[in-house]
């Protein structure tokens, strides 16, 4: 299986850690600083999954990502966030 994360429907090159079908994990220099947050929601992420050599992906919303509260953008330092709050109803098995 992989994983990327989407902005604004489009791909980036950031890979997605799927932790299970309620959480992941992603670099937090993959997150822009400059999101509008409403509720702690970024509506323009979206992690795509697709099995490995399958043509298809299946697109699922992020409702929330929390960044390390110590991330350092300067120096890479604590690079980790974790989405949460969606559900992937799938048939891929982890």
């Amino acid at each position: 299986m992989s994983a990327v994360l989407l902005l604004d429907g489009g791909d980036t090159t950031c890979s997605v850690v799927v932790a299970n079908e309620a959480y992941g994990l992603v670099a937090a220099n993959c997150i822009s600083p400059d999101d509008t947050w409403e509720s702690g929601k970024p509506k323009k992420y979206q992690v795509a999954v697709s099995q490995i050599g399958d043509k298809h992906n299946l697109t699922f919303d992020i409702n929330k990502i929390t960044v390390h509260p110590a991330y350092d953008a300067n120096t890479f330092a604590n690079n980790i966030a974790i989405h949460t709050d969606y559900y992937m109803a799938w048939e891929f098995q982890l």
